[in-house]
């Protein structure tokens, strides 16, 4: 079957009229996390805090050691259970802004400067890393986004391909607000 449309036989893709139609409160785009990828990273974290545990209960070691083994462990297995929660439910984009799957947002639209998706990018796995004008309080949801001072990467355990459609619909959304701005700007100028 063919991605082309019978109405301008061009190819399916993110394009300025897409979002044309869409309110501020409308889900744009969903971005969730990979059944055996979430799977497999929780257990991954789990193991790791219990093996972690069970080394500092049975092993003679020092009582630095053991608080270390047992810290560790502890932090390792509060990830998993963390990362089981926050990987629940999707992340959503609307107009405005992206929020986590609690419905809390994670930053807007409006506050982004850009967009950094290459192959050498320091960003999550299958996922971006945002610029944001203005510095945002830490947060993090582990295999889905974090968010440092003025940074936000989005991806982890999530779908390559639906990463990259977020992105490129946050781009289209960029652009639109800054050629608004521009306009504006140009009819404040010329009044």
């Amino acid at each position: 079957m063919s991605d082309e449309t019978p109405e301008n036989n061009q190819p399916n893709q993110v394009t300025p009229d897409i979002l044309a139609h869409i309110g501020p409160d409308d889900t744009v785009a969903t971005l969730g996390a990979m059944a055996w990828r979430r799977l497999f990273a929780i257990a991954v974290l789990a193991i790791l805090g219990i093996i972690l545990l069970y080394t500092a209960a049975t092993e003679p070691l020092s009582a630095v050691a053991r608080m270390a083994l047992l810290g560790v462990g502890g932090f390792a297995i509060f990830g998993s259970e963390r990362l089981r929660r926050v990987t629940l439910n999707p992340i959503r984009l609307t107009r405005t802004a992206l929020y986590d799957g609690e419905d809390n947002v994670i930053f807007y639209i409006a506050d982004v400067k850009t967009i950094d998706r290459g192959v050498l990018a320091f960003k999550p796995s299958n996922g971006f890393m945002l610029r944001l004008g203005v510095r945002q309080p830490r947060g993090w949801a582990p295999g889905v986004w974090w968010r440092f001072g003025s940074f936000v990467g989005v991806g982890g355990v999530t779908q390559s391909s639906d990463a990259k459609m977020m992105s490129e619909l946050i781009a289209v959304m960029v652009a639109q607000d800054r050629a608004i701005k521009e306009a504006e700007a140009t009819a404040e100028k010329s009044e």
